[in-house]
């Protein structure tokens, strides 16, 4: 008998309010690039919108994965979504540069 490689799990379909959600983030995501369009001082508000969407989509990965987080930390949150997606790692300090300069 020989062994058959793992199939990929089907992808989980979005609910409606998931993908009311994912729209949303869409929207975020226009409006941080018609932002950082604008003439400098106002370019770098941008940032603020290009974290809001980053943030937004990693609670909306962790909510349709029912990926438990102990909070709503940004970093914390992130770390749980690795878990279970380890290739995104990779992104962990560019995206912890981002929240912090936001800050």
């Amino acid at each position: 008998m020989t062994s058959q490689p793992a199939q990929p799990a089907a992808p989980k379909s979005l609910s409606a309010p998931h993908t009311e959600w994912l729209t949303l983030i869409r929207y975020q995501t226009r409006q941080a690039d018609e932002q950082r369009r604008q003439p400098p001082p106002l370019a770098t508000l941008a940032i603020n919108g290009l974290q809001d969407v980053v943030e937004a989509m990693v609670s909306l990965i962790c909510e349709h994965h029912s990926i438990a987080t102990k909070n709503n930390e940004f970093l914390v949150m992130f770390d749980e979504m690795v878990k279970r997606f380890p290739t995104l790692a990779q992104y962990r300090a560019p995206l912890n540069a981002l929240n912090k300069a936001r800050v």
